[in-house]
């Protein structure tokens, strides 16, 4: 087992490269390919914010700058909660998530 400093450029640990994705790794994606620099991995994080009501708020609204109300990344492990009743189920009594708080629920808003 080889262990290398963490803070080299090709650094090793337990066996296992730590280089950036496509750094030579051996994987044919590049960082430059995925739609979220911060997610190695191709699923639906990684594709681009959906439209969806402005009253849908989520945590990685506070960290990611391409998230804004009314624009949220569909996630099906991150809780979302609904600015009016502050609870997971909006005004109707349905549940909230960026794919569902679309035209056509009675509480949507596509601006405030």
């Amino acid at each position: 087992m080889e262990l290398k400093d963490r803070n080299s450029p090709s650094s090793v640990v337990a066996g296992l490269p730590t280089e950036p994705l496509g750094a030579g790794s051996g994987d044919p994606r590049t960082t430059s390919q995925l739609k979220d620099r911060n997610s190695p991995s191709l699923n639906e994080s990684s594709l681009p914010p959906i439209r969806c009501c402005v009253r849908v708020a989520c945590k990685s609204m506070t960290y990611r700058d391409d998230e804004r109300p009314g624009l949220v990344h569909f996630s099906d492990t991150q809780p979302y909660w609904c600015i009016v009743t502050m609870d997971p189920q909006g005004p109707d009594a349905g549940s909230v998530n960026p794919k569902i708080c679309q035209p056509g629920r009675e509480c949507f808003r596509a601006e405030e």
